[in-house]
């Protein structure tokens, strides 16, 4: 699993590269990582908002805290995505 220490290190050794060739496909490499990096991320927020609620803290309280909706703040706890509903107009 990509942790933010190995991503961390992987960008510090692309930037160091001086053939530009092998930088870019450093940087490419990183790039086809990221959607894993960020299912990481998502967990470990997943699991403070969890925390927090399990804390003691109201759904209110926690969006009030990281800056989102409290029907955002309990979404996030499900692992439900973020992103908006597609609508379409009726005409």
């Amino acid at each position: 699993m990509t942790t933010v220490d190995d991503f961390a290190t992987r960008i510090t050794a692309a930037a160091q590269l001086t053939d530009p060739s092998e930088r870019g496909k450093a940087y490419g490499a990183l790039l086809n990582d990221v959607p894993a990096f960020q299912a990481w991320l998502r967990e470990k927020r997943q699991a403070a908002f969890v925390a927090m609620h399990e804390a003691g803290m109201s759904w209110q309280e926690i969006g009030d805290d990281q800056g989102v909706k409290r029907e955002r703040a309990a979404q996030i706890a499900r692992g439900v995505s973020g992103g908006s509903a597609k609508r379409t107009d009726a005409g």
